[in-house]
């Protein structure tokens, strides 16, 4: 399939993330500490898992905690529920966009728009 019929199909999908994660990133500018935080919260998001839930549950707990001494020890902001809003709302703007960038995905195969391995099967093959 010609790249621009593969741009066409996924443009809506580049610019609803470019408008939801992109710009929120760029307006609110976080800290390294910040990126670190959410991209952690982001990998300890296991749901339906019970076996891991204590362990999970603990690990955002501790990202959290460590969130706000960052924010009261090191940048001195004791205010700071619009920050932690904001970063929230970006890390919620995250998941959807991997989830739309899975399905995306997947009807692709489907349709046989294009071959895309997501699940990268081909490392697991012996």
């Amino acid at each position: 399939m010609p790249s621009d019929e593969i741009q066409r199909i996924f443009s809506p999908s580049i610019k609803a993330i470019y408008e939801q994660v992109v710009r929120p990133i760029k307006r609110l500018k976080p800290s390294e500490f910040e990126y670190l935080t959410m991209m952690g919260l982001i990998i300890w998001k296991c749901e339906n898992v019970e076996l891991y839930s204590n362990f999970v549950d603990k690990a955002k707990s501790e990202l959290l905690e460590s969130l706000h001494n960052y924010f009261i020890n090191e940048k001195k902001l004791f205010c700071y529920a619009q920050r932690l809003t904001e970063i929230m709302e970006i890390i919620s703007a995250i998941e959807k966009a991997i989830d739309k960038t899975n399905e995306d995905a997947v009807l692709s195969q489907l349709f046989d728009v294009f071959q895309c391995d997501i699940y990268f099967s081909k490392l697991f093959d012996e």
